[in-house]
């Protein structure tokens, strides 16, 4: 029997290990297409190609097509051909590139009279659906001013404003836009920033003042900030009669460019603006008077008018109030008219016996809102006399009526009646433990009791009273006692301006120490009587039982 082998021999079919007519791949990733071919004999060349216009470019000769970082570029149209001794198979594939959106900003800058504002966010990307989010508007600095709404194709309309503030809409504006793909930083979210530039009329900014105080025969700067946009055109400064203020050799006028403070729709910021300084060398008569300041540009004119007056010393502060609290008094007042200057606030305060006043410095403060402080470490059973004061760089106030105040002594009655009730518990205590301790230190040496006789141990008192309770309380101010870490000033009421404090330091911290010891919470003493309670238990058993060790009784106590 014989057998016929018959060979069919044919072109390449092309097949792709993909077997989506197109390849989707994010931008920044690796690509790899295999080709194939089933023909025979087996293809032995392979050719990719990339349709360009009209044109096929040669990619590779490889059966696989690979790059290892796409770019937006590689989108296309590709061709894998394979081929053997019979002929050529050939098969096409699109790739895709998905990449995050270029974003760019169309605008036009206007002036403040425009009614027509109007800022366009572009993007481009793939896919090209976009999720446009919220503006946001920022000063010269980057100072946040706000947050706007755009609508769902890019475009922000500005809001109306309220007359004469088109000013604030200076700034720059960031548009944020994502199409849910990555860029090459992992970032989805994409943005783009312009600066719209607004011009108009100048503009005096809120961090102006309308009155200068200054010290009398002493230099003096009168400033005042302005926004203009462009830059103005005239400057002029006028008196209380009209007469022009120039340079001269005791009064210097200067321009500065810089940063000032306004407040753009309602939140305050910097911004890049213009600052005039009337330097003043020697403050007299002849320069307490009103200034007016006018600025012009293309747009308009802005006015601005302050007063130069003499700074006194501050106004007595108002509202005084005293509180105890504990060994605590907290002095409330409300601060006065600072006299143009910083102001801050000093507390005296002496015992009622004594004629020297303690000087306690509060805190600095220019507001007008209620203010306190807290004068720590004060005797018990003792009445005190408070006042207080202010004081800025020309001089102090008139001192306020005295006040005063007593730190009762509950707490320490409290305190005694404590010490005696927890004696009495001690006592009670220290011969139940004692009874019980000699009861089992009897069962362990198997020694047989007469139960017809009694034996008493007879605790003596004397271990307690020769503990004085003052003196426990002393040693436990030596280890607690602290300071309050304020600066106190003795003050001899006959000159109640501050003088040294170094001949007074040591009666000072004698009263300091003496109000500490007053001071401790009832908790510490609690911890001591304890402590005591163990020690007057393991030296009384040691002494009748002559053995050192804690019996079991005393163990499970303290368990």
């Amino acid at each position: 029997m014989e057998f016929l082998y018959l060979f069919c021999e044919d072109a390449p079919r092309v097949y792709f290990s993909k077997k989506d007519k197109s390849v989707r791949i994010i931008e920044g990733h690796p690509l790899t297409i295999g080709c194939n071919g089933n023909g025979y004999p087996n293809p032995n060349n392979f050719t990719w190609t990339k349709k360009t216009g009209l044109f096929e470019n040669l990619i590779s000769n490889l059966p696989s097509l690979y790059k290892n970082n796409v770019k937006r570029t590689d989108a296309g149209r590709y061709a894998c051909e394979a081929s053997n001794m019979i002929g050529t198979g050939k098969k096409e594939i699109d790739v895709l590139v998905m990449y995050a959106p270029d974003v760019g900003i169309q605008y036009k800058n206007y002036t403040d009279a425009s009614k027509a504002r109007l800022l366009k966010c572009n993007a481009t990307g793939i896919p090209s659906i976009y999720n446009f989010h919220d503006w946001e508007h920022t000063s010269d600095f980057g100072d946040h001013i706000r947050f706007l709404s755009g609508g769902r194709n890019g475009y922000l309309d500005l809001p109306e404003n309220v007359k004469d503030n088109n000013y604030q809409d200076n700034g720059y504006y960031k548009c944020t836009v994502d199409n849910t793909i990555p860029d090459i930083r992992s970032n989805i979210k994409q943005n783009a920033g312009v600066y719209l530039d607004v011009k108009g009329k100048p503009f005096f900014v809120i961090d102006n003042t309308d009155t200068v105080y200054g010290e009398y025969h002493q230099f003096v700067s009168v400033v005042v900030n302005i926004f203009s946009n462009p830059k103005y055109t005239t400057l002029e400064i006028f008196d209380k009669n009209g007469g022009d203020i120039n340079s001269g050799p005791h009064l210097k006028i200067i321009e500065e460019y810089t940063s000032i403070i306004d407040t753009f729709h309602s939140t305050r910021v910097h911004v890049k603006g213009y600052r005039i300084t009337i330097r003043i060398e020697n403050l007299t008569d002849e320069y307490l008077t009103e200034y007016t300041f006018n600025v012009m540009n293309a747009f308009g004119q802005g006015q601005h008018r302050l007063s130069v007056l003499r700074g006194s010393p501050p106004d007595t502060p108002v509202d005084v109030s005293l509180k105890p609290v504990v060994n605590d008094v907290k002095i409330e007042w409300t601060p006065n008219f600072n006299g143009g200057f910083q102001q801050c606030f000093f507390i005296e305060y002496r015992d009622e016996d004594s004629t020297v006043w303690i000087e306690v410095q509060a805190f600095n403060t220019t507001t007008n809102s209620g203010a306190s402080w807290t004068v720590h470490n004060l005797n018990y059973g003792r009445s005190y006399n408070f006042r207080i004061f202010a004081r800025n760089r020309i001089g102090d106030s008139n001192k306020t009526d005295e006040m005063f105040v007593t730190i009762n002594q509950e707490r320490t009655r409290v305190l005694f009646y404590s010490i005696l009730t927890g004696s009495a518990l001690v006592i009670v205590l220290l011969i139940i433990v004692v009874t019980a301790c000699a009861y089992t230190r009897s069962l362990r040496s198997n020694i047989k009791i007469n139960h017809s006789s009694t034996q008493t141990y007879n605790i003596e008192e004397g271990q307690y009273e020769d503990i004085d309770e003052e003196q426990m309380i002393n040693i436990h101010n030596v280890e607690t006692s602290g300071s309050c870490g304020i600066q106190e000033t003795n003050i001899d009421s006959e000159y109640e301006q501050p003088i040294d404090s170094l001949g007074t330091e040591n009666s000072v911290s004698h009263q300091q120490n003496e109000s500490s010891s007053n001071s401790e919470s009832s908790e510490n003493d609690v911890d001591e009587n304890h402590t005591f309670i163990k020690d007057v238990i393991v030296n009384s058993y040691e002494q009748l039982t002559d053995d050192p060790e804690p019996p079991l009784p005393y163990d499970e106590l303290n368990q």
